[in-house]
């Protein structure tokens, strides 16, 4: 691997680390620099999994009382989770690079809105679903389920929206809906990530490149996060997204 493509993807997931501890939308910065560093969509998507999967797991670590306290109710919701990860990640290998690369901008669009409403979505679904939906009810499950696919076929803004489905599950206390959209997105990153190295589509230098960077950048982001404004850098990412999504229209 070339040095300067090195330092690019390096480089990358260090600011993706960051910003994921601070605001979120990791991968609408690691996301492209794979792309830009010359790696297959397809390639690029399933190395972005594997890259990020450390520092999602890595979150669950300051929260494990509360997490224990948490895990008698989550059962149903785990298994809905990793189902629809798995099979989001074989409707990616099944409609193969080519496919994926068509939805690239289509997807980036998707995202960028999600990151951009996610915080209008959550408070105007906590005022008209005050009671909000049970965790393991059917109509819940079914939710979590498409989400969870969207998630293992692609995944950037799936925080965003997992926390506001958290919402109308009756998760009203956003601690408690962080962590558990934390073990969420980890399993699910988990299961993908699974059928991504025994599919061999992940691109190893770059992945562990990017597991250094995001982690360095995971924690030193934990420290910013106190002194940085959250709506400025909020921003910032939503500004570069839409910028990175025309950019995606006109080149696929």
């Amino acid at each position: 691997m070339d040095t300067t493509i090195a330092f690019l993807i390096f480089g990358a997931g260090l600011v993706g680390g960051a910003m994921s501890a601070i605001a979120g939308g990791a991968s609408f910065i690691t996301f492209p620099a794979l792309l830009f560093a010359g790696i297959p969509p397809l390639i690029a998507n399933a190395t972005n999994f594997v890259g990020l999967m450390p520092g999602n797991v890595a979150a669950l670590a300051a929260d494990h009382s509360e997490l224990r306290r948490l895990l008698s109710g989550l059962r149903a919701p785990v298994i809905t989770a990793c189902l629809g990860a798995g099979v989001g990640s074989l409707l990616l290998l099944a409609g193969g690079s080519d496919l994926f690369q068509t939805l690239v901008p289509w997807l980036m669009l998707i995202a960028t809105i999600l990151f951009a409403a996610g915080p209008y979505v959550r408070r105007s679904l906590a005022n008209t679903h005050p009671a909000g939906l049970h965790s393991g009810s059917p109509i819940a499950l079914a939710i979590l389920f498409v989400i969870a696919a969207y998630g293992g076929y692609f995944g950037a803004g799936l925080g965003v929206i997992l926390l506001a489905a958290l919402t109308v599950f009756g998760y009203d206390d956003i601690h408690e809906s962080i962590i558990v959209k934390n073990l969420l997105i980890s399993l699910l990153s988990i299961t993908s990530v699974t059928i991504y190295i025994i599919a061999g589509k992940v691109d190893w230098p770059a992945a562990l490149l990017m597991v250094v960077g995001t982690t360095l950048g995971g924690f030193a982001g934990g420290h910013l996060a106190k002194r940085t404004p959250h709506g400025v850098l909020r921003n910032c990412i939503i500004v570069f997204a839409v910028v990175l999504t025309a950019y995606y229209f006109w080149k696929y």
